[in-house]
């Protein structure tokens, strides 16, 4: 039995991340997308939920910016909700998929799927958007997680953005394990 997506999260609001929201929010899907609180804010700073949510609303921005456009048409973006991981990490309750867009060091990305842990529903999918890391040590004491069943897609930006995204399946059991392109249609 298939589940259709209706609602995705995205970490990491990074180019990545923020091309993978837009091609979510392009396909009619409403999207959460998290990251960082930046660091080396002022104390009144910490306290401004603007400034908390900079990287995200930063993400968003460079998207309506981009050339050639990440959104088909600029109302799209009404589809995506930002925030960042400490205060918002509740918006992911409701999700039907997560894809991680962050950094590519396995300790933060290992750190992350442990608090993915105790605020996903059951039934989630969860992928990863790395590049080079293996899923197995990205999971490495998890207990939810399982690295068999979380597809590690590298999510490449397609040459045009009418085209569907392309992505390049990874299994968390060795390294260099690919499989074929799959096409996420």
């Amino acid at each position: 039995m298939t589940k259709p997506v209706r609602r995705a999260g995205v970490i990491g609001a990074g180019v990545m991340g923020s091309g993978i929201m837009a091609h979510f929010a392009n396909a009619g899907v409403d999207v959460v997308m998290l990251d960082i609180v930046p660091p080396g804010l002022s104390d009144a700073e910490k306290k401004n939920p603007a400034k908390r949510n900079q990287f995200a609303a930063g993400g968003l921005k460079g998207a309506l910016k981009a050339k050639p456009a990440a959104f088909f048409h600029p109302n799209y973006a009404k589809r995506v909700t930002i925030g960042n991981l400490e205060d918002d990490i509740e918006l992911l309750k409701g999700c039907d998929l997560v894809i991680e867009a962050i950094i590519e060091n396995v300790d933060i990305k290992r750190s992350l799927f442990e608090k993915l842990e105790n605020t996903l529903d059951e039934g989630t999918v969860v992928a990863s958007n790395t590049s080079g890391l293996r899923i197995a040590d990205m999971l490495q004491g998890s207990r939810r997680f399982v690295p068999q069943e979380l597809p590690g897609d590298a999510l490449l930006q397609p040459g045009s953005v009418h085209e569907a995204p392309r992505a390049r399946r990874r299994r968390g059991d060795g390294p260099g394990d690919h499989g074929a392109h799959a096409g996420l249609r």
